[in-house]
């Protein structure tokens, strides 16, 4: 992994040392990237030490403010859209943010700028973003003090800061509210992305939705929104996605 802070890396793999035993014995040694990745994608497991998650939500903070922490992976897989349309962004977050806005329009205007390869690349690391407003710095930073204002009583993990402004979407600045809305539209264009929705509903996608492609996830759940066995929060979540869908 390119790391602008190998202590960092140290530390974090010196915390999860136990975790990385218990989640990712198949991994081979030495390859970091798969850990780390490994690491947060379990990282909200009843099994996972406070320690290590700790760690792990710090390395993902920290690293959205250097370009230096794209993995490697990523810039192999990403090397031609970010010279051809992200060139000169300084921060990992900064480049997230334009091969998002350069998918969001791929989608939208049905071209294909980003291949796919850079594409299966860039959802892992939306997914992570949705997960925790920490992780994208420029949202928040526009929405700080609607944050204070009405999420003052919600924690920046499992999606809950990011879930309280879209509930008060009607009341948050205009700052706020651009930069919102257009991860909302994201979100439904892409569900699969939606930390908020694939965990709130994973019962049911699993169930139901099992079969479907990814990106046909909400149409599935739709259809099975009169379900008795969907739960009252995928329900909630599911009706603000349809909302931004229909609007």
């Amino acid at each position: 992994m390119t790391m602008s802070d190998p202590t960092l890396d140290f530390l974090l793999m010196k915390a999860c040392e136990p975790m990385i035993q218990l989640f990712c014995a198949n991994v081979e040694v030495g390859n970091e990237n798969y850990l780390i990745r490994f690491l947060i994608k379990h990282k909200n497991e009843q099994q996972m030490d406070f320690r290590c998650k700790a760690s792990i939500d710090h390395h993902q903070i920290t690293s959205m403010k250097d370009e230096a922490f794209l993995s490697q992976q990523f810039r192999k897989k990403c090397t031609q859209e970010i010279n051809e349309h992200c060139f000169g962004k300084k921060t990992k977050a900064g480049v997230i943010q334009c091969l998002a806005d350069l998918m969001l329009r791929d989608v939208l205007k049905k071209e294909n700028k980003i291949t796919e390869d850079c594409r299966d690349e860039l959802k892992f690391e939306l997914l992570q973003r949705s997960e925790s407003i920490d992780f994208d710095p420029s949202l928040a930073k526009a929405c700080q003090k609607d944050i204070h204002r009405f999420c003052g009583d919600r924690t920046p993990g499992n999606a809950q800061i990011l879930d309280c402004l879209k509930d008060n979407q009607n009341k948050i600045s205009p700052s706020c509210y651009a930069k919102l809305r257009k991860r909302e539209k994201l979100d439904v264009i892409l569900p699969e992305n939606d930390y908020s929705l694939m965990s709130k509903c994973a019962t049911i996608i699993q169930k139901f939705c099992s079969n479907e492609q990814k990106q046909n996830i909400l149409s599935c759940l739709r259809r099975s929104i009169n379900q008795d066995a969907m739960p009252t929060m995928c329900r909630r979540v599911l009706y603000h996605r349809l909302m931004v869908l229909n609007s």
